[in-house]
């Protein structure tokens, strides 16, 4: 049985999950100084207002921004995770509102 066969199986037999996970949110932009990280930071307000679990993935290596914003000295970054070995949850430094930020660097 291959992979694509099993797949078939899953969907056939009603046993899969219709809710995601997750959902990304991605705020991007080619220009810096364009408001990325107000964004970011009002949308993952707004979404924990809503009862939702918000991380931001502050994925700048140069200078995160976020955790500059929200006034919080992250342990380790995401230099640790690729490198070092730590989890995605070791990496996370909760924010005001609950909110988890995951610093680039």
């Amino acid at each position: 049985m291959d992979q694509a066969e099993q797949l078939r199986n899953i969907i056939k037999s009603g046993t899969y999950s219709h809710r995601p996970l997750a959902r990304v949110i991605t705020i991007t932009s080619g220009k810096g100084g364009v408001g990325k990280s107000n964004t970011a930071i009002n949308l993952a307000i707004q979404f924990k207002k809503r009862g939702k679990r918000v991380v931001i993935l502050d994925a700048d290596f140069g200078l995160a921004n976020i955790e500059i914003m929200f006034g919080t000295i992250p342990k380790h970054n995401l230099c640790d995770l690729i490198y070092q070995g730590k989890s995605i949850t070791e990496i996370i430094t909760w924010g005001p509102a609950e909110i988890g930020v995951s610093a680039g660097g």
